[in-house]
């Protein structure tokens, strides 16, 4: 294993990681999905769920990402209805 010290960073991955996508088709595919989800639910079309099955992109981790995108969106909503903000958690 190589130590923490001798590993170089990867700036273009550190930049795709920035601004929400990958190398990999499949994963800027379903990222591209999760941001869109988050941005504008209602604007996803049943052809773009079809399209992210050629990059391979199984029926399950298309679910798993519309999930974690509607709970997220939920999580904000209450913590706005519940008056939190970053920073103001009661914390453990």
């Amino acid at each position: 294993m190589p130590r923490l010290s001798t590993l170089t960073p990867d700036t273009a991955a550190g930049e795709r990681a920035r601004t929400g996508t990958s190398a990999d088709p499949a994963i800027a595919a379903i990222t591209a999905l999760a941001l869109q989800i988050y941005r504008e639910p209602m604007s996803i079309t049943d052809e773009q769920v079809t399209a992210l099955r050629a990059p391979g992109c199984s029926d399950r981790a298309i679910a798993d990402v519309v999930c974690v995108g509607a709970l997220n969106i939920l999580t904000g909503d209450f913590n706005l209805l519940a008056g939190l903000t970053a920073g103001s958690g009661t914390g453990a």
